[in-house]
């Protein structure tokens, strides 16, 4: 399993840092991070393991789902700016587009 940690930065000197969550579930390396832009501290990762991962940062990390479709390593990924659309991209040139409920 593939560990991410979240850490904070505020008000520490910037060679120090708190962890504040681990958020382990990928079996493979993570590529890319993107946060809900409507404040909702939605956090999906996309890893080199086919799959997006939605966590609650709220939640204490919680996973809410595992996201598939992608053949091949998942590059990058992107909240709509309204976040009710999440795009990612791979390695098989493939993109897919998401629609998301408020429960994810």
């Amino acid at each position: 399993k593939m560990l991410l940690l979240i850490l904070s930065f505020f008000s520490l000197p910037s060679h120090l840092g708190k962890l504040l969550l681990n958020l382990v579930d990928h079996t493979e390396v993570v590529r890319d991070l993107t946060f809900a832009p409507d404040g909702s501290l939605i956090l999906v990762s996309a890893s080199r393991d086919k799959t997006l991962r939605v966590w609650d940062l709220k939640d204490d990390g919680n996973m809410m789902k595992v996201l598939r479709g992608h053949q091949n390593w998942v590059y990058s990924c992107a909240f709509s700016p309204d976040s009710s659309m999440l795009c990612s991209v791979g390695a098989s040139k493939a993109v897919c587009v998401k629609v998301l409920v408020h429960s994810l």
